[in-house]
């Protein structure tokens, strides 16, 4: 794996996105973001914004990239 130094932030949000949507849809709702991050901090730690503040960065980059919810509105 990449270290930070090489890795640019942008390169990190891109993998995390494509790691989120790499999921099966039933496992990509609002409620899965915090079981994800757990996945990333096991098996791709390096992708994981440094600092404070990470979870939040997370849920933030894959928002946007929710499953619909049938009778529920994405955030």
């Amino acid at each position: 794996m990449r270290s930070w130094e090489k890795t640019t932030p942008e390169e990190r949000d891109r993998r995390i996105v494509e790691a989120w949507r790499d999921r099966p849809e039933r496992n990509r709702s609002d409620d899965d973001v915090l079981a994800f991050y757990g996945w990333i901090l096991e098996h791709e730690p390096t992708l994981i914004p440094p600092g404070p503040g990470s979870f939040e960065r997370v849920r933030e980059l894959v928002t946007p990239h929710l499953a619909k919810s049938p009778g529920r509105p994405n955030p």
